[in-house]
């Protein structure tokens, strides 16, 4: 199977307190008969020194958009939504798979809201309701 996989930064609207920062990929199955579907891999990258509070229920929430229909809008720790991967550099990061499919052949973004918390050996600090936005690029990309 052939996979075309587009990559960008997703804006962040709230300071990360250089605690964090994230990424995404657009992932788009190259064999389907619509190429405006897939899966857009929502990743956060904790800070050296830092690592996910699993204990913490964090909560992705996505706003409905017209044009893209996402199978989910709302992902929790607590569903085990959010799973946990070791980067190239030995790092842990943290991924959220978001289904979707975009309606039309134009470029669409997905706002949000996401809530999670990072901890070092001596404390852990909440980001709540940090704003994000997802662009989702269409077939004429």
């Amino acid at each position: 199977m052939i996979t075309t996989i587009l990559t960008a930064l997703v804006l962040v609207q709230a300071s990360p307190q250089d605690l964090y920062q994230f990424d995404y990929i657009q992932a788009i199955d190259s064999y389907s008969v619509n190429l405006d579907e897939g899966d857009i891999y929502f990743t956060i990258i904790p800070q050296k020194g830092y690592k996910w509070d699993k204990t913490y229920n964090a909560k992705l929430k996505l706003k409905r958009t017209p044009n893209v229909k996402l199978s989910q809008r709302h992902f929790s720790n607590k569903k085990k939504d959010f799973s946990q991967h070791l980067a190239e550099n030995g790092d842990k990061t943290i991924t959220v798979v978001i289904p979707y499919k975009n309606k039309t052949m134009d470029d669409h973004v997905i706002k949000g809201i996401i809530s999670f918390r990072l901890c070092n050996k001596t404390t852990c600090k909440l980001q709540k309701n940090v704003k994000v936005k997802i662009w989702i690029y269409g077939e004429g990309c």
